[in-house]
Order: structure tokens, then sequence, then C-alpha cells
């Protein structure tokens, strides 16, 4: 019979190490292509970092629309540096949802606590979108499973993501994947 520590490191669930957090700031968009029949479109957007995805409200029948939406992306050490943003046009009814256009963003050119605003051009002609990019890094002791946080920490998170106390679960603010 294999001891605990073989099997926790063959298994499957590798514990992944937290490296950071990406904040990102969907602000706006803007010239978006029309989708729907009377010119408008109703805009929403995806964002993938690896495995992780996160998707903004809906805007309805705009072209310019004015988000205003903030997420935080777990980043860890061994995940893609690439930040896929997808815009697409919602539909009613159960019909698939038309692809506007998509931009991709680097976030290794980031550095630490500074913050990069990005009008970027989606592609097929799509029109622009505005975003804010935030990247803090976590201690190296940080993990997929958890963290031990000091009231220290918890207080300078607390600070740093203007997030309400509720002790039941700080850590779940904005901090789950879809």
């Amino acid at each position: 019979m294999e001891d605990r520590e073989t099997q926790r490191s063959t298994s499957p669930f590798q514990e992944r190490h937290l490296s950071g957090i990406l904040t990102v700031t969907l602000v706006e968009a803007c010239n978006l292509r029309p989708m729907n029949k009377d010119g408008s479109s109703d805009p929403y957007c995806k964002f993938k970092l690896g495995q992780q995805k996160h998707k903004s409200k809906v805007m309805r029948r705009t072209l310019d629309p004015m988000w205003k939406e903030r997420f935080e992306i777990r980043v860890y050490s061994d995940s893609s540096t690439l930040l896929e943003i997808s815009v697409y046009d919602h539909e009613e009814f159960g019909f698939s949802d038309n692809f506007i256009g998509s931009a991709e963003v680097n976030i290794s050119e980031f550095e630490e606590g500074k913050n990069y605003k990005r009008d970027l051009d989606l592609d097929k002609e799509g029109g622009r979108i505005v975003c804010i990019f935030n990247l803090s890094r976590i201690d190296d002791q940080c993990t997929e499973t958890g963290c031990e946080l000091t009231p220290e920490d918890f207080v300078s998170l607390r600070k740093t993501y203007a997030m309400s106390y509720n002790p039941m679960n700080y850590l779940t603010y904005r901090w789950e994947e879809e």
C-alpha cells in the first residue's frame, strides 16, 4: 500500500501554485459590429485565461456599451499568460450567440501593482474594447487548495480588492471560476 505522500504526488489533481491575481476592469467598447436586424447588438464579453472563464453582463441594444465591470482571475505559475477576450451578441430563445470579435493580451508584460489601460481592436472589424489590467503577486505559499492568511494579509486583501468583511466566505469574492 502506497503512503499518502506518494499517492498525492501521483494524483491527476496536482496542487497548483497561485502566483497572482489579475484584476480586469471591462470599461467599454465602441463601434461594435451590428448583429441585429435593427442595426444594434446585445454585446457581452468572455474572458479566458487557461481553464478559467469569466463572462460580463449583456448590454441591450447598443454598439457602444459601458460595462464598468471588474473580474479577478487567478494566475498560476504554470498557467497560460495569454488572456483571450471575445465579444458576442446575445441571442434570445435558444439561438446561438453571434461572434463579434476577439483580442488577446499577454499578461507576462504586466509589472506587479501597475494599472495598464488597453484599447484593443477586435479582429474581424468587430470594433474596439477598453480594459484596465492590474496584476498582484501572491506569496509562494499559496496553492489552489488554499493559503494560510495572517490577519495582516486579510486586511491587505480587503484594502486591495475593496472586499467587505464576511467571515463565512471572505475568500470567495470574485475568486471563483465560472
